[in-house]
């Protein structure tokens, strides 16, 4: 089943993102990191002899109480190594992007083929690996916000290290966000039909 790709999905998740998910401020996201790296880079090329930390403590915090910008959201967020350690072990052992539809109908298949409660599971599993994600999303937005301390490249680098991160976090999340949404939009997930939409795969 899907717990066979993931290293652990036996502690209860306790996080609830706010607002409605990574997609939305995907764009947001890219358009920050990117106009920091332009500016650090421009900042190094002007002060190339000049050791100033540098930090994109510039960017506004948003008002909004469920926003990721909020200045409440995380006072202190690991370590980029740490978060980077965190997204490797999140992350499922499918192989290559091409290849997730079908390992992810084969493993339903499979839940299916054992009964209610067992698909039950399965969607619960692909729940708490999205709410997982999100919190993912949620961290590297803070890292952002917070911006590096070091000469221009340096944490130009760091911003790079971050987008990159991102991406290959949200390819993964928006999948499962996307198939739940297409066999289990409704909660509870023992309440969907069974006819609708766990036998058509």
């Amino acid at each position: 089943m899907f717990s066979e790709c993931k290293k652990s999905r036996g502690r209860k998740q306790d996080f609830v993102l706010p607002g409605t998910g990574p997609s939305k401020h995907l764009l947001q996201i890219f358009r920050h990191i990117n106009s920091v790296i332009r500016k650090l880079v421009t900042e190094s090329e002007d002060t190339t002899h000049n050791p100033t930390p540098t930090s994109a403590v510039g960017a506004s915090p948003d008002p909004e109480p469920n926003s990721y910008l909020h200045p409440s959201a995380l006072s202190e967020p690991p370590p980029l190594e740490k978060v980077r350690q965190l997204i490797a072990d999140w992350q499922s052992e499918w192989g290559t992007e091409s290849t997730w539809p079908k390992k992810f109908h084969d493993q339903l298949r499979h839940a299916q083929g054992r009964g209610r409660l067992a698909t039950d599971s399965f969607f619960s599993q692909c729940e708490a690996h999205v709410e997982e994600g999100r919190r993912l999303v949620w961290i590297l937005r803070n890292i952002a916000r917070k911006g590096f301390r070091g000469m221009g490249y340096r944490a130009a680098d760091l911003y790079e290290q971050v987008f990159d991160l991102l991406t290959s976090l949200l390819t993964e999340l928006r999948f499962f966000e996307v198939k739940l949404d297409d066999y289990a939009p409704i909660s509870p997930l023992s309440r969907i039909s069974e006819a609708h939409y766990y036998f058509t795969v």
